[in-house]
């Protein structure tokens, strides 16, 4: 991750399922401070262990949210998120056959579980 060039980023990103566009766009702001980011923001899940000073205000989330997930993430397991789910009360929508960025992939799909799930 901190060594990734963006040229191979834009590679992964492609293969992950985000079309060429949003995957050159991405890549292209991958400079040292993205990579930094994005590391301190894997390091801090603690494994996906959900403890950490940025747990404690996950009781502020809104009552009634929504959960999204591509069931074939390769970062992520599904029983994360359905965990998460469990945990906090969130309705979960399981995206079947899209991966990490399932909300990308599945646009239109996905477009119309949020306006169904905001006009209830």
């Amino acid at each position: 991750m901190a060594l990734s060039p963006a040229r191979m980023m834009e590679i992964v990103f492609r293969l992950n399922g985000l079309p060429r566009d949003i995957a050159g766009r991405e890549a292209s702001a991958w400079c040292p401070h993205m990579r930094r980011s994005i590391l301190a923001l894997y390091r801090s899940a603690n494994a996906l262990r959900f403890d950490g000073d940025w747990v404690e205000r996950l009781k502020d989330l809104p009552e009634r949210g929504l959960l999204i997930w591509g069931a074939k993430d390769p970062y992520v397991s599904l029983s994360v998120a359905q965990r998460f789910a469990e945990k906090y009360r969130t309705a979960l929508h399981i995206e079947h056959g899209a991966g990490h960025w399932a909300i990308v992939e599945r646009s239109q799909t996905i477009s119309k579980i949020l306006k169904l799930h905001w006009s209830e």
